[in-house]
C-alpha cells in the first residue's frame, strides 16, 4: 500500500482522466495527507477534490452519508 501511494504521488501529474477523490480526515487508517498531495499535484482540470471534515474512510458507513452519496452523484451526472 504504502508503495502504491508513492508511486501516486510521484505520477499525479499524469492523470489522464476525470477523476473524484473524498477521503474523510479522521480517520488513521488512511493518511489524507496523501490525498491533499495528489490533489495538488493532479491536473486541475481533471480532479475534483472534497475532503470531509470529521468522517472516516467508508463515508458510506457515516451518520451524514446521505450528503456524500449526494455529492457523488451530482458529480457523476456532470461529467462529460
Amino acid at each position: 500500500m504504502i508503495q502504491n501511494g508513492a508511486w501516486c504521488l510521484l505520477h499525479a501529474a499524469g492523470l489522464k482522466v476525470k477523476s473524484l477523490l473524498i477521503p474523510g480526515n479522521a480517520g488513521e487508517f488512511t493518511a489524507v495527507e496523501g490525498s491533499r498531495l495528489f490533489s495538488e499535484k493532479a491536473p486541475a482540470e481533471l480532479l475534483t477534490y472534497r475532503e470531509w471534515e470529521g468522517m472516516y474512510h467508508e463515508m458510506h458507513n457515516e451518520p451524514d452519508s446521505r450528503d456524500v452519496l449526494l455529492f457523488v452523484a451530482g458529480w457523476l451526472s456532470n461529467v462529460r
